[in-house]
Parts: C-alpha cells; structure tokens; sequence
C-alpha cells in the first residue's frame, strides 16, 4: 500500500477520535484501519521514527497536556477517562514517562508559567 494511503487511513482513526478506544492489541487497530502489520509498523517507522504505540501514547499525553490546562478544574482521573485510560495509575505512569512529573505536578508548574507570563 502507499504511503499516502496509510497516512490517510492513520489521519482518518486520529480524527475519528479512535486513538483513545482500548483496542486490546495492535493487531485490532490495524484490522481497524484496514492496514496489515507492515504498512503500519514501517510507515510509523520511517514518519515518526519511532514505533506505533510509542506514538500513540505521546499523541494522547499531548492531549492530556492540552485538557490539564484548558480546564484546570477538571480531575486527572477524568482527563485519563477521557483520552481512553481506565486506570488512574497507568496514566500516570504513562504521563510521568513522557514529561518527567505527574498529571498533577505537570499542571501546577505550568499553571503557575502561565499565571506568571499573564500578570507579569
């Protein structure tokens, strides 16, 4: 398949917001997309250069960086539910992973950068 297909069909899940549905294997989500294993796995290879799941996952901790701050009253665990993660210690180990601080840590030095950006 070409690569512009793929791109299509991975932009097309990520639009459709599927990115944050529990698959249960990789497998499920290229059947999903009508990929087969090698045209997933070499085109996030070769785009991202890393593999799939590992972007995956940074997709959604962007987002989640995004949801901690556009509602700084809304609970971690509801920003986990929302990006598509059941369980509030997974996505804390997951956040953790990719900023170095928890969802919690994350939003109050940031809110904090921005505060200070604002009134200063």
């Amino acid at each position: 398949m070409r690569t512009a297909t793929v791109r299509k069909r991975l932009d097309k899940w990520v639009r459709e917001g599927k990115h944050h549905l529990d698959y249960g294997s990789v497998e499920l989500i290229q059947e999903d997309m009508g990929l087969i294993a090698e045209e997933l796995r070499s085109y996030c290879s070769r785009k991202f250069k890393k593999r799939f799941l590992s972007w995956r996952k940074e997709l959604r901790m962007k987002e989640a960086r995004n949801m901690l701050l556009e509602y700084p009253s809304m609970p971690v665990c509801k920003v986990a539910t929302a990006l598509g993660i059941k369980d509030k210690s997974d996505f804390r180990h997951q956040f953790k992973s990719t900023t170095g601080c928890t969802p919690s840590e994350w939003r109050r030095k940031k809110s904090k950068k921005i505060w200070i950006i604002r009134f200063h």
